[in-house]
């Protein structure tokens, strides 16, 4: 499967929410690569995931969609600034007619950037 074959699979609603979710990490994280990992697609930089998204939930059928941040440290250096929002396991929960804004994803990205780039 390839991104754009995921996001067709979605509702349209979920596809818009993805797509501006997409332009943000872009933004935030110049220089990434998307690919589909795990069944969903992600952002890796310097070939290691950096974040990832999905929508449907894990039945395919719900309307949440999810920033996959992949950091538990990040999540909660950032958890004032994402407490209205549904948090799991390294993962930020948002509807698209709530979508996180870009200046919440542009921090978490830049953070796990950061993050990388500390690791290496």
């Amino acid at each position: 499967m390839t991104v754009e074959e995921y996001l067709a699979s979605r509702t349209p609603k979920q596809r818009a929410a993805l797509n501006k979710l997409r332009k943000m990490i872009r933004a935030a994280a110049p220089g990434v690569t998307e690919t589909i990992g795990y069944g969903i697609p992600m952002f890796k930089l310097n070939g290691k995931g950096l974040v990832a998204y999905s929508a449907g939930g894990r039945s395919g059928t719900s309307d949440d969609c999810a920033l996959y941040v992949m950091s538990l440290k990040v999540l909660r250096d950032n958890r004032a600034a994402l407490a209205k929002y549904e948090l799991g396991k390294g993962t930020v929960k948002f509807t698209p007619e709530a979508p996180l804004p870009a200046s919440i994803v542009t921090k978490l990205v830049k953070a796990r950037v950061a993050e990388q780039k500390a690791a290496r």
